[in-house]
This record gives C-alpha cells, sequence and structure tokens, in this order.
C-alpha cells in the first residue's frame, strides 16, 4: 500500500469534505430532534385520549414511555443510516482508486459469495446480512471482500454469531478438497458442528515446525498433503499476524472450491468513516485505518502467489 498515496488522496479529496460531512451531520441530528419531539407530542396526546375514554392509567404510563422510546431509536437509526452512507461516498471511492481495481459489488452477489464462504467451513450456519461489499483484483487474482453478520434465532429472539469482514480470494492452483483454518478451541468435534462440516470428511493436520501458528490455529482437510502445499509459512505466518491484531479466537479461514476464504469476527462496524454520535473532526485516522483494512486482501493475494505456487 502507498502511504504517500493515501495521504494525497485524503488531501485531495476527502479532508475538503470534512466540514461539510459535519454540517450534515448537524442538520440530520436536528432532524432527528424534531421527529422525536413530533413524536413524544403525540404519544402524549394518544396518552391522554386513552385515559380519558377509560384506559388503565398504570399500564398506559407504562406503555407511553416504552413506544417513545421505540420509536426515538427507529428514527435514530434510520438517519444515522443515512449518514454513513454519506461518509462512504466520501471516503471509501477514494481510496478504493488509490489501491487500485477495487470497486462495489452488489448485495446480492455478497450473499452468493457469504453461501459459498458457508459451505467452504469458513461461517457458521446463520441468516446473512450484507453491509457493504467490494470486488476487486490484485496480481492478476479476483477477490471479494463482505462485510457481513450472521444471525440465529427468529423473530425477536436473535443472536449474532458472526460480524465482521470476509474475505473471498481466489487461488492460483487447483484446489481439490477442503481445508479448514479454525481458532484452538478444544475438541475438533465441537469447533466443526456449528460449520456444516462432518468431523468424519477431515481430519487434523499438524505443523509442528510453527508453533506459534499451531498453538492458535487447528488445521483439519480432506487431504493433509493439499493442506500442507496451500498453507505456506508466509501464510501461517499471516494468519498468526491477523490473530495477534484482531483478538484470539477471532479469525478463521479454509481453501475450498479453488478459493481461499478468511473471517474475522471482530463485531466492529468495518467500513463506517466517522459516527453519526461524534463530531467528523480529522479524517486522516480514519482514511489510514479504511486503507489499510481494505489492503489486507493484498497480503494474502501475495502470499497465496508467493507460497502455493512455489511450493508446487
Amino acid at each position: 500500500m502507498d502511504e504517500a498515496k493515501i495521504a494525497a488522496a485524503y488531501r485531495q479529496r476527502i479532508g475538503p469534505k470534512a466540514a461539510e460531512l459535519e454540517a450534515l451531520r448537524g442538520r440530520l441530528r436536528q432532524r432527528v430532534r424534531l421527529i422525536s419531539a413530533g413524536v413524544a407530542v403525540a404519544t402524549a396526546a394518544i396518552a391522554v385520549v386513552l385515559i380519558a375514554y377509560g384506559a388503565n392509567l398504570y399500564s398506559v404510563g407504562i406503555s407511553a414511555p416504552v413506544f417513545g422510546f421505540v420509536a426515538y431509536c427507529v428514527v435514530y437509526q434510520l438517519i444515522a443510516s443515512r449518514f454513513a452512507e454519506q461518509a462512504k461516498v466520501v471516503v471509501l471511492p477514494a481510496i478504493a482508486e488509490v489501491l487500485g481495481d477495487i470497486g462495489p459489488l452488489s448485495v446480492k452477489n455478497g450473499r452468493t459469495w457469504m453461501a459459498r464462504a458457508r459451505r467452504s467451513g469458513c461461517l457458521p450456519r446463520g441468516a446473512v446480512a450484507v453491509f457493504d461489499a467490494f470486488v476487486g483484483r490484485h496480481r492478476g487474482t479476483d477477490f471479494v471482500m463482505v462485510e457481513t453478520r450472521l444471525t440465529v434465532g427468529a423473530e425477536r429472539k436473535t443472536r449474532t454469531v458472526f460480524r465482521g469482514p470476509v474475505f473471498a480470494i481466489s487461488v492460483p492452483v487447483p484446489v481439490s478438497g477442503r481445508t479448514v483454518v479454525s481458532a484452538r478451541f478444544g475438541g475438533v468435534g465441537n469447533s466443526l458442528t456449528k460449520y456444516d462440516i462432518d468431523p468424519e470428511d477431515i481430519h487434523a493436520v499438524p505443523f509442528p515446525d510453527t508453533p506459534a501458528f499451531a498453538e492458535l490455529f487447528e488445521v483439519n482437510a480432506e487431504s493433509e498433503a493439499e493442506a500442507r502445499g496451500l498453507l505456506s509459512p508466509d501464510l501461517r505466518a499471516t494468519l498468526t499476524g491477523f490473530m495477534d491484531q484482531f483478538g484470539k479466537g477471532k479469525v478463521r479461514a479454509a481453501f475450498h472450491d479453488d478459493a481461499f476464504f478468511l473471517a474475522i469476527d471482530d463485531r466492529v462496524e468495518r467500513f463506517e468513516p466517522v459516527k453519526f454520535s461524534k463530531p467528523v473532526g480529522d479524517l486522516q485516522a480514519s482514511t489510514q485505518r479504511l486503507a489499510t483494512e481494505m489492503g489486507l486482501a493484498f497480503r494474502i493475494i501475495d502470499d497465496l502467489h508467493d507460497g502455493p505456487s512455489a511450493a508446487r
């Protein structure tokens, strides 16, 4: 990643827009206050009418504030989402242009790739929500980057089982089987059952030559020889670094269907340049952070090119 070009993109295209974004944030926050005030007045009026017609005072006193609070949360979230999209329009295209061949990917195609990631054993089962998706190319290799959330449960009783970025990268060599790299949590059966994987189909592959990697990850594969060829020393070192960077247990990967999948479950709003709740301020730090995170795929592609191709 060319930091000088990122800095230039910030000075020329992103920084000058900071004041406009802050002005937009101010207008939208004022809109939230006005709509919330209107909802409060309407709720109070309805409560008065209900009490006048004989409704239980205690029930109305409890339900009216709850209704008002829920309405406020809905309004706030909708307007905050609008501001987030405007901020992304300012920041993300400039970063993508500097990084190279990166562009937006449709939500539909993002969901398709998430289905492939789940089949690979990289993602758990769950209902998929796609927030941002990009498609790109580096060193002649295609890649997809999707920020997604997976939930389980029904109606209001849902639980998030994954939230973060997922990378899908074409592998420069054929992949005939499935190799899963998961955080080391204990028994193989326990770690695989929620990932659409039958533990009887794959077996453990040890990597004693890289103890730092072996301490953090367990590798299970259909073919031990293929797993060792795909997981080059450079790629193992990169995955170990990702675990240190994003947190123990947050990183999972898989090779399947001629692609490498990487999932980082760090529960962070990955591609949100600024928060609606805070002043815009200086966008330089967030620009650098987003450029670094969007460039993660480049590091993986370099390892895939320099590792498996040499090993084969």
